[in-house]
């Protein structure tokens, strides 16, 4: 159960970053009166949820990839959906048993990943336009990383032939083609790392010195390392559009570019509390989700545990 809540911050709306899920990209706004928003909107929880959707994985340009995660020899045929924007129906994304995970790929390319029945690993790449699809194979020694659009991240690890290494997939004429990523610098280490993506390409980090740092890459298989430095006061990071918001324990929200300034383009405060986790930013509003309890005053007096939903404050 989700509930959402929209809380205005005192200052005015002058640009708009993706909203909501955060899926859209960055667009100019005019500013608005103060009095322009409500100082809190609730949303109720029924008018949130994917029918039948459970999680919200990904979203392309017309429609957004719902399901919950499956775990190897588990077989289910119905527990991905692919909601179209057009009508909204819900659809059901078959799959068998060797295709149990599905990948957000930030596109209208939808990710099965799994193996063949040799127990080669690989990643069908599904085009929910045409319902064309095309396979990327795993190499031997490379871990899925993450998707964007039609290519597959996979890293190594330093046991492995080649090293360690960041490796970019696509399949080309029935074939996987696999390109090694460059532009890392000399001493840098490359663990599996939390990957943030949209349609062009994938945030990620590496480390160097003992400090973690973040890297931009796309199709040209060059990691570009940004500005953004890592820190332990970090609660929540995402990649919206070509912006990244980061939520600091404080309250305070950075909006950072792709580039290489080792400043954020902007930051806010709001009152955040323990447990809040960045979900996206409207302007100088922050859309968080909020553990809560849902047991009264008098049931938690009695001692009557409420279960704990979740809603998040815009």
């Amino acid at each position: 159960m989700r509930r959402h809540t929209l809380v205005r911050s005192a200052v005015a709306v002058v640009t708009a970053i993706g909203a909501a899920v955060c899926l859209t990209p960055l667009m100019a706004a005019p500013a608005v009166a103060a009095d322009a928003v409500p100082s809190e909107v609730t949303i109720p929880a029924e008018q949130y949820a994917l029918d039948d959707a459970a999680t919200l994985i990904s979203a392309g340009d017309s429609g957004v990839l719902g399901g919950t995660y499956q775990g190897a020899h588990r077989n289910y045929q119905s527990d991905f959906r692919w909601i179209p924007y057009a009508d909204g129906a819900v659809r059901a994304i078959p799959h068998d048993h060797f295709h149990y995970q599905a990948i957000g790929t930030n596109s209208d390319y939808v990710g099965l990943y799994g193996n063949d029945a040799t127990g080669n690993f690989l990643v069908e790449l599904r085009d929910m336009r045409d319902g064309t699809s095309k396979t990327v194979y795993l190499p031997p020694y490379h871990r899925l990383g993450g998707a964007f659009s039609d290519t597959v991240m996979t890293a190594t690890s330093a046991s492995a032939p080649g090293g360690e290494g960041r490796y970019l997939l696509t399949a080309e004429n029935g074939k996987t083609v696999t390109r090694r990523v460059t532009g890392f610098p000399d001493g840098a280490k490359l663990p599996l790392a939390p990957v943030y993506r949209n349609a062009k390409g994938v945030l990620s980090s590496y480390e160097l010195e003992g400090a973690q740092h973040y890297f931009w890459l796309d199709s040209s298989a060059q990691a570009r390392p940004i500005g953004l430095s890592a820190t332990t006061e970090a609660v929540s990071t995402l990649l919206t559009g070509e912006k990244v918001v980061r939520l600091l324990k404080d309250g305070t929200v950075q909006v950072w570019g792709l580039t290489a300034d080792t400043r954020p383009e902007r930051e806010f405060h709001i009152a955040s509390q323990k447990g809040d986790h960045l979900l996206g930013v409207l302007g100088e509003q922050a859309l968080l989700a909020r553990p809560i309890s849902a047991a009264s005053a008098a049931e938690k007096k009695a001692g009557v545990p409420g279960l704990i939903p979740q809603h998040t404050r815009w």
